[in-house]
């Protein structure tokens, strides 16, 4: 969450810094529960103090066999007026709290202005040479032997797959691939729970703001990505600072709903409600995380690479970063079928803002700061395959082996 101390602040300035970021809270309405939630809060121990002195009189009065019926008339008084400001004090800060939850991350000043998509901008190009065009879905190539999405409806309904033969493989021999690329940069292997409390989920800034697209049952949601549980991780504690900075990486499948998405992309590995992915999370010191996401993205963009997979960087716009980022870079890689780029990895700087969520904090002399988490997708697993199979144009199983002999010896 944002730091609650700009409510205090210029509102103006935190209006304008929350531009394009498409926030629906009325941010003078949440300053006026914050100043009334001050002055309640004031009065009520002023209220109590009074009580307390008086109580202090009762129990005088009664030591010495004195009448003290009019000291308890006003201590029943403040008790009532006491119990009515609580009462009024709670439904405050419940209001608050559904409010203050809404608001989405400030984006760094160098994010560029813009409402959707089209403000984004490219930064990067990598791998002009190899770019391919009109070349068969990997869907189409695939279908024959290696994909097989009418019995994985059969078995689970539309959006879900099932990988045959070789493609399976080839999904198990990335993960490895990958994860392996991230443990020789330093990262620590995690294996995490892919059921999770909703408490992790909002930590994470799933919720409220993604709980449409969330699987859930009983107490649990299903993780829409492993960044959740790798954020969770060291949740309430307070780090070391000779600890940071941590850098995790695990494989997982990821469960959404994709809400909201019907009719796109409702062929092949790019939009499902099952997918896997590799996750990359960051806890480091504030004033590293801006270099921390830099190496973050050059971590990703080195497994394309390694791939000969064309890509490009794309610094995403204010109205198209996520929730809880401050910054991202997309990593889109090209698709020969669809003559563009599209989304296989994408790598935020959330600064403080899922720290205050899941009070992550450091030790830094006597001081307790805030830590600052980032995360990024390196990469998707399914998208990967997708890119591979329609940058090849894989066909049978000596182009899925030729691939795979390669993977194994990066």
């Amino acid at each position: 969450m944002i730091d609650t101390g700009l409510l205090k602040g210029d509102l103006e300035s935190l209006k304008s810094k929350l531009k394009f970021r498409h926030s629906s809270v009325d941010l003078d309405y949440l300053s006026e529960l914050v100043s009334k939630r001050s002055n309640l809060t004031r009065e009520s121990e002023e209220l109590k103090n009074k009580r307390n002195e008086i109580s202090k009189k009762i129990g005088i009065a009664r030591s010495t066999n004195q009448k003290a019926d009019e000291l308890l008339m006003k201590a029943a008084s403040f008790a009532k007026e006491i119990s009515s400001m609580e009462h009024n004090l709670s439904e405050i800060n419940s209001e608050y709290k559904q409010l203050i939850d809404q608001i989405p991350n400030i984006c760094d000043e160098d994010v560029p202005l813009g409402e959707d998509e089209s403000s984004n901008v490219v930064v990067k190009m990598w791998g002009d040479e190899l770019i391919k065009k009109d070349g068969k879905s990997h869907d189409e190539l695939l279908k024959t032997n290696y994909l097989d999405s009418e019995r994985a409806a059969k078995i689970s309904g539309a959006r879900f797959a099932v990988l045959r033969n070789r493609a399976a493989t080839l999904e198990r021999e990335l993960a490895n691939f990958m994860i392996r690329e991230h443990i020789s940069k330093g990262y620590e292997e995690i294996s995490i729970p892919f059921l999770v409390k909703e408490k992790a989920m909002f930590n994470s800034g799933q919720l409220p703001k993604f709980k449409e697209d969330a699987y859930s049952f009983d107490a649990f949601y299903l993780i829409p990505t492993g960044e959740v549980s790798l954020v969770n991780l060291y949740s309430n504690e307070i780090l070391d600072e000779k600890m940071l900075s941590k850098k995790l990486v695990c494989y997982s499948p990821c469960f959404r709903k994709e809400s909201g998405s019907y009719g796109k992309d409702t062929k092949g590995l790019i939009r499902l409600h099952q997918f896997s992915k590799v996750e990359l999370v960051k806890i480091v010191k504030p004033e590293e995380s801006d270099n921390e996401l830099d190496s973050l993205v050059a971590d990703a963009e080195s497994i394309l690479q390694k791939l000969k997979l064309p890509y490009r960087v794309v610094l995403k716009c204010r109205g198209d970063t996520g929730f809880t980022a401050s910054k991202t870079f997309d990593l889109e890689v090209w698709m020969p079928s669809q003559n563009k780029f599209r989304e296989i990895s994408s790598c935020s700087n959330t600064r403080d803002f899922q720290s205050r969520r899941s009070s992550i904090k450091f030790r830094r002399g006597k001081k307790n700061e805030y830590a600052h988490l980032l995360n990024g997708s390196g990469l998707a697993v399914g998208r990967t395959i997708a890119a591979i199979v329609e940058n090849y144009q894989i066909t049978n199983d000596k182009d899925f082996d030729d691939i795979i002999d390669l993977i194994k010896k990066i």
